[in-house]
């Protein structure tokens, strides 16, 4: 109903509820991190590799196992053998490894990736760079031709790469799954034959990820038989083979529980090969880590030991001499954590049963006693008693500090200002730094200077979740924040570009030559000077001449193309060397998996965001200078919350990107200015959305003030995708634009015509739309609740065009202002003969032309609400009156604009509406 205001968002100037406090007093809950149940727990694909436990090759320091080419037991006969190499390697995500290291190989050392070597090699290729997942490489050659396949895994991942000598075809399974296949009819198997060594764990570098198990068969595996291998370790964590398949080609086997003497007898600094003779040395750092009768030992925590690390990995060893005689290797243990003795409070954790590693990673509560014991089994389910009770106190919260990179913080440790790391790629994450519930300040201008274009892509990352640092619930978030008294924390995703020297081209124009592709805009000077937060956005020319004519501008013939030349002329036509700045290769955020982290105070310009993470928020942040989008969300990531932001410059702000049912939902996007999307003609697109959604459901966009952009919130369902329960409501939306082709939309749906999916529940209510083509747009054919909003000198208030074989919208339209529209208050151009329309209770100003428009007629207020159609009301209550705005001046910027005057015939005029309680 109408009141003496309508309820629209206040001018809030991006105002902050600081809520650190708050999230930092709740003790944090204790998190599983190693993805237990009850009986069975899979190894954790993040975290440090463990170093105890039972029949596994410890690689995690390096070293490898080898057998010279001499002593090999090689295939009899390559020409006419097909062969597999079956392995389980633990692939932990951010933890790095040695560039084209093989799981196990007999090629050169270079013979991974370069097809000059003959030989065949199973292994990894870049896995020195930091990454979520590593890529698998399989290779088989003959020194001429060869064939390669790969994918990315991670976690303690079953491999096979199996080779079909008649068909010349190499494919890649992971856990049980085809992930590659390639065929080389060219490639001579006969020459696949080689004198080289028979390596694990190494190659042109070291492994340095820990292998539990590696088979060599005389045959190509069957997919069939290759899902019976993998099943038996992914649902039994068993890595024998199973009882039921026939082993009459397995060549060789190391289960990693023996170590043995060259020959295979009784002896030690060998790998045992329990099916053939390829026993391999030990060498370096190598070493099997196996239980031979020793007791079970607590290793870590010590008993009553304090100031114990929230994020704690506990560690035991042996435990075989409890089970008695007949064990079966490997060993697996359950370990069990509580706030009492008795191990029977709600805070009982416990982990499942871990195969091979006696290790497990848990998140505790702050400043806690905790209790813990621990049991073994063996691969025969004989199980032991548990343990002794050992007891520890975890450590308070902690708040960290970074600083920019190159300064002198004293011992850079980062636990004070004074002390803060050097850099962003120095902050530590896990047992020795930032941990859940912890927060981090990052102070001062951050900006990554590019010195050389070696690994240009990757070299100013920054992973969040290098170990499974990110938050625990709500109640343990990491918070990041920079509002640092007198040093405000600001990053750029721009590069200083200082890769080679710049060549002066007269008339102030000097020349580079880019080190990486580029997006085609987007280039600074004087980042930083004359304070943290000064810097020059240059203008971007069509040509070298313009760039001479107009100073503080660049040029470039194809950005796209590394080694294209720029041409630049500063604001004062100086030398450029150390003050231009190119898009795209500083700093950059990967947030994987990470979760319930907050970014809190911050300035974000020119950065990029990737990965799949939940329950990450921005508040009180500003994000600027994008390319595609400023954040964009896709599949499976839930809970994303932007909140008081000040978003600007892109093709897009807030992109919820999907085209399926696993569309980011439960979002909240509250209180931003969001503003100049898609006015700079590199940004000119037709989507240009201020927010935008594809499918998801139990989203809130509210309190939002969107200005200059060429949509406001608009909410999309493809074809068989759902779009439910959305709720749009308070957002004051001005300006709209068309550049580009944009649409002009205020706040609208819209979808694939022949959508029919769940469109249910969405709700649009309290919002302004101001000075816009088009105020409000309605598709969906399920009804769209549009209550108590106003539309203002816009061309068209209220507008909808859906006809799929008839079918069209269906528009719940109560309690509205549409006030100054310029050519239409209605406009229903569909020609649908299936549609709904329910409006009533509105208010429309002027009231004297063809102001509604249904299909081909164009009516007048008293022609529009004397129709009369199946389910539909044509405003029977409704007035064309003047609202009596309290601003009279047509000029409006804000929600006290829409203040009613006591003599509106617009109060009391409405009828009552079911809402949600607002929160405050």
């Amino acid at each position: 109903m109408y009141a003496r205001k309508i309820f629209i968002p206040k001018n809030q100037k991006l105002s902050l509820l600081v809520l650190v406090a708050l999230l930092l007093s709740v003790a944090p809950a204790a998190i599983n991190l190693s993805f237990a149940t009850q009986e069975v727990s899979q190894i954790s694909p993040f975290g440090l590799y463990p170093s105890h436990g039972d029949c596994f090759l410890y690689l995690a320091e390096g070293g490898c196992a080898m057998l010279a080419a001499s002593e090999v037991c090689d295939l009899p006969n390559y020409s006419a053998a097909s062969f597999s190499i079956e392995a389980i390697v633990d692939i932990r995500a951010y933890q790095t490894g040695g560039r084209w290291a093989s799981i196990l190989s007999k090629t050169n050392q270079r013979g991974l990736y370069d097809s000059r070597y003959a030989g065949w090699a199973l292994g990894f290729g870049n896995q020195h760079l930091i990454q979520d997942k590593y890529e698998i490489y399989g290779k088989v050659g003959d020194g001429e031709e060869d064939v390669r396949v790969s994918s990315t895994a991670r976690g303690a991942v079953h491999i096979v790469m199996s080779w079909n000598y008649e068909s010349r075809e190499l494919k890649l399974y992971v856990n049980g799954n085809l992930a590659d296949s390639k065929r080389k009819p060219d490639l001579n198997p006969a020459m696949i034959d080689t004198n080289y060594d028979l390596m694990m764990g190494s190659l042109l570098q070291e492994l340095k990820r820990n292998i539990i198990m590696v088979r060599w068969w005389r045959e190509e595996l069957s997919a069939e038989k290759v899902r019976l291998l993998a099943d038996n370790w992914l649902k039994n964590l068993d890595p024998r083979v199973p009882a039921n398949l026939n082993k009459t080609h397995l060549h060789s086997e190391w289960l990693m529980n023996q170590e043995c003497a060259s020959d295979g007898s009784v002896g030690s600094g060998w790998l045992r090969d329990s099916q053939g003779r390829n026993n391999l040395r030990l060498v370096g750092q190598a070493s099997l880590r196996i239980s031979s009768g020793e007791p079970l030992s607590l290793i870590y925590p010590e008993h009553g030991q304090e100031g114990v690390n929230r994020l704690l990995t506990l560690k035991v060893q042996g435990g075989d001499s409890l089970l008695g005689y007949g064990v079966v290797h490997p060993l697996s243990y359950y370990f069990q954590i509580d706030t009492t003795a008795e191990f029977n409070s709600g805070n009982l954790i416990e982990s499942g049963w871990i195969p091979c590693y006696g290790e497990y990673t848990v998140i505790l509560k702050p400043k806690t006693k905790y209790y813990w014991r621990v049991k073994v089994r063996d691969m025969a389910k004989k199980s032991s008693g548990y343990s002794q009770i050992r007891s520890f106190t975890t450590e308070p919260v902690s708040t960290w500090y970074v600083r920019p990179q190159g300064g002198s913080y004293g011992n850079e440790d980062g636990t004070s200002y004074a002390n803060a790391w050097d850099g962003l790629q120095n902050i530590v994450w896990g047992e020795a730094g930032v941990e859940p519930g912890d927060t981090l300040y990052i102070c001062g201008l951050h900006v990554h200077t590019v010195i050389d274009r070696d690994f240009i892509g990757t070299q100013a990352d920054i992973y969040l979740i290098s170990y499974p640092i990110s938050g625990a619930n709500e109640s343990a978030r990491i918070i990041i924040r920079g509002d640092y008294p007198d040093d405000p924390g600001i990053v750029w995703g721009a590069y200083r570009i200082s890769h080679e020297s710049w060549t002066y081209q007269g008339n102030g124009v000097w020349s580079i030559r880019l080190p990486a592709s580029s997006y085609g805009d987007w280039y600074f000077q004087d980042i930083g000077k004359p304070s943290s937060g000064a810097f020059v956005l240059l203008a971007k020319e069509s040509s070298i001449q313009g760039v001479k004519n107009h100073p503080g501008s660049h040029y470039c013939d194809n950005y796209q193309q590394t080694g294209s030349m720029l041409y630049v002329k500063c604001t004062d036509s100086g030398n450029p060397t150390g003050r231009i700045y190119g898009d795209r290769w500083g700093y950059k955020f990967k947030l994987s998996d990470a979760s319930y982290i907050t970014f809190l105070n911050l300035k974000f310009y020119n950065t990029s965001w990737s990965g799949g993470a939940s329950h990450i928020r921005w508040e009180g942040c500003t994000i600027a200078y994008g390319e595609h989008s400023l954040l964009s969300f896709r599949d499976g990531q839930d809970y994303m919350e932007v909140i008081n932001c000040d978003l600007s410059w892109a093709s897009n702000g807030i992109y919820n990107i999907s085209t399926t049912n696993n569309a980011p939902s439960y979002y909240r996007y509250k209180g931003n200015y969001i503003h100049d999307i898609g006015v700079r003609p590199i940004n000119y697109n037709s989507d240009a959305h201020a927010i935008g959604i594809q499918g998801g459901h139990d989203g809130v966009i509210e309190d939002n003030i969107i200005k200059n952009c060429g949509t406001g919130p608009l909410l999309y369902a493809f074809t068989s995708q759902e779009l439910k329960n959305t709720i749009v409501r308070r957002n004051f939306i001005t300006d709209l634009h068309t550049l580009g082709g944009a649409n002009g939309f205020g706040v609208s749906t819209m979808c694939n015509n022949n959508s029919l999916s769940d469109k249910s529940g969405n709700k649009f209510y309290h919002n302004i739309v101001i000075n816009s083509p088009v105020a409000y747009r309605f598709q969906f054919e399920q009804e769209q609740k549009v209550f108590n909003n106003v539309a203002c000198n816009c061309e068209t208030a209220l507008e909808s065009g859906r006809n799929f074989n008839g079918l069209g919208a269906w528009v719940n339209l109560k309690n509205n202002i549409f006030f100054g529209s310029k050519k239409y208050h209605i406009r229903w151009y569909s020609g649908a003969n299936n549609f709904v329309i329910n409006s009533d209770y509105n208010l429309y100003y002027p009231n004297m032309e063809a102001m509604f428009k249904l299909g081909p007629k164009e009516l007048t207020l008293s022609q529009w609400k004397a129709l009369s159609l199946p389910r539909c009301l044509f405003d029977a209550h409704s007035i064309g009156e003047n609202p009596l705005f309290v601003n009279a001046s047509l000029e409006y910027s804000n929600s006290s604009d829409f203040t009613l005057q006591p003599q509106s015939k617009a109060i009391n005029a409405g009828v009552d509406q079911m809402f949600p309680m607002l929160k405050k």
